[in-house]
């Protein structure tokens, strides 16, 4: 019996949500828990945890939302192999976009009975981003410091050619992985703080008493800031490296 547009259109959905999840996980433990050749310091504890899930989470969210559009625009030429490529490519797409505010604010407000269940738990949600970024501050001043030093002993090498380049990028590969691993954490520090704050100043326009919320939320912020200025000096210094 023939599928009508409806029940293909769905089936396509369907399938292309698992090829978003099934792509997130792996995203999950990679480019938001650290690659392989990212120092292991910056692997451990509940910043590892904390990265890999929610990095995981946000690409479904944003695999899903682009796999529904991808659908959409493939399902309206009327061929459904089309609207399958297309929901697979959106899916993909998506997940690069990850979790938006506007798809975290409605995924807050019907997950939750009541504003007071949803606020107690997206006060735990901070604590763990503050948690996580605490870590890897900590992490993230040891590792770069000695990043640092590589950076100044290969800056003299070269110059003076008493290293082999072969050498040279292998130890510059180290240093830009990690440096790409804390600007990928950054940016989903960043996205759950905007997160937070569209989600506390809601909260509060409801009647809710924000304050614990927001003082967590600014905790957050200064963290984000000081992150931002180990991985920025770091940067700065490994940009003035030139292989011939």
């Amino acid at each position: 019996m023939e599928l009508t547009k409806t029940k293909k259109f769905n089936l396509i959905l369907g399938l292309s949500a698992s090829i978003a999840l099934s792509g997130c996980q792996e995203l999950g433990g990679g480019v938001f828990g650290g690659g392989t050749d990212t120092d292991p310091r910056l692997n451990s504890g509940h910043q590892a945890e904390f990265f890999g899930e929610s990095g995981m989470w946000a690409c479904v969210g944003g695999g899903l939302i682009g796999a529904a559009s991808g659908a959409i625009i493939g399902a309206s030429t009327g061929d459904s192999s089309t609207a399958a490529a297309g929901a697979a490519i959106g899916a993909v797409a998506g997940c690069g976009v990850g979790m938006g505010t506007n798809y975290y604010l409605e995924k807050q407000r019907t997950s939750y009975a009541n504003k007071e269940d949803r606020l107690n738990a997206e006060i735990q949600q901070v604590q763990s981003a503050n948690q996580a970024s605490r870590e890897t501050i900590a992490a993230a001043r040891t590792v770069l410091a000695q990043d640092n030093q590589t950076l100044v002993k290969l800056d003299k090498q070269i110059k003076n050619k008493t290293v082999q380049q072969s050498q040279a990028r292998q130890e510059l590969a180290k240093i830009d992985a990690n440096l790409k691993t804390l600007n990928e954490r950054l940016a989903k520090l960043k996205s759950s703080r905007d997160n937070f704050t569209a989600s506390a100043r809601e909260l509060k326009s409801q009647g809710a008493n924000v304050s614990q919320y927001n003082a967590q939320i600014s905790q957050l912020n200064k963290q984000i800031n000081e992150l931002e200025s180990l991985v920025a000096a770091t940067s700065k210094q490994r940009t003035a490296i030139r292989l011939g």
